[in-house]
């Protein structure tokens, strides 16, 4: 997972699609339950991938998908995320991630009807500041960040990804977040942010157990 240590972990979790070792599926699943110490924190967002040499403000080139994170919590430590994405015909991929194995991000790819296991790189999203600050970038706003049409803007490099924050004034993170690679080429970009707390625990989705595998191809 080398590209994973050279940008920002969670934005690479949720734009790449991960390899692994495959697992049988149909295995043991644990669903957890929320009590009144734990709330959840939903994070939805639209994200467009695969910019290719497209210019950043041009959306011709680019796929789009809806990312829905849930995050099972306690006083912000957080113990379990589920990660879904869909795309333009449903429901495309789930990711889970526990606190008790962090380095370990199970994957299910409804579009193969395959589950996977594949490493979750650091920082691990123990808390809910780690998983926000990863996604969209720190709460406060740096000193010399221009002042635009759109909102306060800047960047950061970080030696392999450039991360472009527009603040768009809101209650954080109301922001739009576009990574760039070497080339100046190639990312994708966060937008239509939207936060809510939930006393709904995360969920797999249902009917895996269901899931038919395409045929192979003659």
């Amino acid at each position: 997972m080398e590209r994973a240590k050279k940008a920002s972990p969670l934005v690479l979790v949720v734009v790449a699609v991960f390899g692994g070792i495959l697992i049988p599926i149909g295995c043991a699943e644990s669903q957890p339950s929320a009590d009144r110490d734990t709330e959840t924190l939903r994070v939805t967002f639209r994200e467009t991938s695969d910019l290719g040499s497209t210019p950043r403000d041009d959306p011709r080139g680019s796929t789009g998908t809806s990312v829905n994170i849930s995050a099972l919590h306690r006083s912000g430590d957080i113990s379990v995320i589920h990660f879904r994405i869909e795309g333009d015909y449903g429901l495309a991929e789930e990711r889970w991630w526990e606190s008790e194995s962090p380095e370990k991000l199970e994957i299910r790819d409804w579009r193969a009807c395959s589950q996977s296991t594949d490493v979750m790189p650091e920082p691990h999203p123990i808390t809910v500041r780690v998983l926000l600050k990863e996604l969209f970038g720190p709460k406060a706003i740096p000193d010399d960040a221009k002042v635009t049409k759109g909102g306060a803007k800047w960047e950061r490099n970080d030696g392999f990804i450039t991360f472009e924050y527009v603040d768009h004034g809101g209650e954080y993170p109301d922001r739009t977040v576009t990574t760039i690679g070497p080339d100046g080429g190639g990312g994708s970009r966060i937008s239509e942010v939207v936060t809510a707390a939930s006393t709904d625990a995360p969920r797999w989705g249902e009917g895996w157990k269901s899931c038919a595998a395409p045929a192979p191809a003659e």
